[in-house]
């Protein structure tokens, strides 16, 4: 009976899988591997995938092309979803305790402006106006800012997808 040569692991199926390439052994520090890992499989792709993305924008820049980022659809509707219901859930946190109504005009005194994009030089005003009152929490504060955030991701995300379902129309 002839000899058989050592047992090979069989493909997984529905992994990303490369025409070509080569095997790399790298050294890193295991919880920043983890950490990595546990990220690309919340996008949907590989770590091998997304080493090479990575890889790629890097070689494009130091090439002089401006590096492009690859947009995943699928990943920014998972993203916007999620907070959309953020967003959703801190206004009712807030309408709860009844600031809701009085954060938003306290923004606008302070010109935040509809599409959030002044935040960063508006959140310290907001914490700042808002603790001036004895009777108010600075966690109301806190969480407003944080829905702001979330807002402002949120519109971030709504322009991207529409640059990218305009382009498919």
């Amino acid at each position: 009976m002839a000899k058989q040569g050592p047992c090979r692991p069989l493909p997984r199926q529905g992994t990303w899988k490369m025409k070509t390439g080569t095997n790399v052994t790298l050294y890193l520090p295991k919880n920043d591997v983890e950490r990595f890992k546990a990220r690309c499989q919340s996008r949907g792709i590989s770590m091998s995938q997304a080493i090479l993305d990575l890889m790629r924008r890097e070689l494009d820049g130091a090439e002089g092309q401006t590096p492009q980022a690859p947009v995943d659809p699928e990943a920014l509707e998972r993203d916007h979803l999620k907070l959309a219901k953020d967003v959703d859930g801190l206004e009712k946190w807030l309408k709860r305790r009844r600031v809701h109504a009085e954060l938003e005009a306290l923004a606008a005194k302070l010109d935040l402006k509809p599409d959030v994009s002044n935040l960063d030089e508006v959140a310290p005003k907001i914490l700042e106006e808002w603790k001036r009152n004895l009777g108010n929490v600075a966690e109301d504060a806190h969480v407003y800012i944080t829905l702001l955030r979330k807002v402002q991701r949120k519109k971030q995300i709504e322009n991207q997808l529409e640059a990218i379902r305009s382009h498919r129309v």
